[in-house]
């Protein structure tokens, strides 16, 4: 009944008009389409909904602007060998993306790029190495960076470890799943527990003490066995991973030095405090 209610909302306060011929829809009043709330866009099982905006008066249709709303991803969902070729090193670990950028060892597109980057480029460059590494988003990048800022300490080296105390990337330090990504997927599906409570949230910050274990069901234990036997083992001196209970242990804070991410950070602090 709520979802009926809102959809009725919606065609209530925008006066929409679909066109079965061209099946689109018809909008004489392009300037609040910003307002057109998200569940518009999940009534549709495509990933793009058009919607042809009148810009005359008298609602002609010869004088018709698209607008394309996509759908909005917590996440890249895109190829990720390209972001590999793009920013010159492995931030995406699954075997098809480094496949990729071994095989092309240059950047995407279909012309060469300047040599040389800018400073901006080389700065935004360093920026995105962190955004994708960790799965972030820069909403949540630039949140990290406002507490590393507020934090007494190098701000470069603060953001980095609040990165890292990610619980997705504890689970990938562990060595319970192959990719950070993969981490994210079982955390989101609920197969992770944090001090005994099962979570869904892969952006929780862990502390000393914290307790990460995988929920005691045969199927997901089954599953985790599997990826383990493939692999790393855990690499992180301040994790106490036990495989055979499938548990981790937080032991302490991690260090800068803790950090595998090869980044120039100074560039990255000084492109986002602009």
């Amino acid at each position: 009944m709520l979802l009926i209610g809102l959809v009725v909302d919606t065609f209530v306060r925008f006066p929409l008009r679909f066109r079965a011929d061209s099946g689109v829809f018809l909008c004489t009043q392009p300037h609040e389409l910003r307002c057109l709330p998200v569940v518009f866009r999940t009534l549709f099982p495509e990933n793009l909904v058009t919607v042809l905006t009148s810009v005359s008066r008298d609602g002609a249709e010869s004088d018709c602007k698209v607008w394309e709303f996509f759908r909005e991803m917590g996440r890249y969902t895109g190829p990720k060998g390209r972001i590999n070729r793009r920013l010159g090193m492995n931030v995406y670990e699954n075997a098809g993306a480094i496949k990729a950028a071994e095989r092309k060892e240059y950047p995407p597109g279909m012309h060469k790029r300047r040599k040389k980057d800018t400073i901006y480029g080389a700065a935004l460059t360093e920026k995105q190495k962190i955004k994708f590494y960790y799965g972030l988003r820069d909403r949540q990048l630039f949140r990290y960076f406002d507490i590393a800022k507020r934090t007494a300490g190098n701000t470069g080296s603060t953001l980095l470890i609040l990165c890292e105390r990610r619980l997705d990337n504890v689970i990938r330090r562990a060595g319970f799943t192959l990719t950070r990504p993969q981490a994210r997927q079982g955390i989101v599906h609920r197969h992770f527990q944090l001090n005994g409570k099962t979570v869904n949230k892969p952006g929780i910050m862990v502390r000393p003490g914290d307790v990460v274990t995988i929920r005691n069901r045969p199927n997901i234990r089954k599953l985790y066995n599997f990826i383990g036997e493939s692999a790393p083992a855990a690499s992180a001196e301040w994790l106490s991973v036990d495989k055979d209970l499938m548990k981790c242990i937080v032991t302490t804070l991690p260090t800068i030095d803790d950090v595998m991410l090869k980044v120039e950070v100074g560039k990255v602090v000084v492109f986002m405090s602009r």
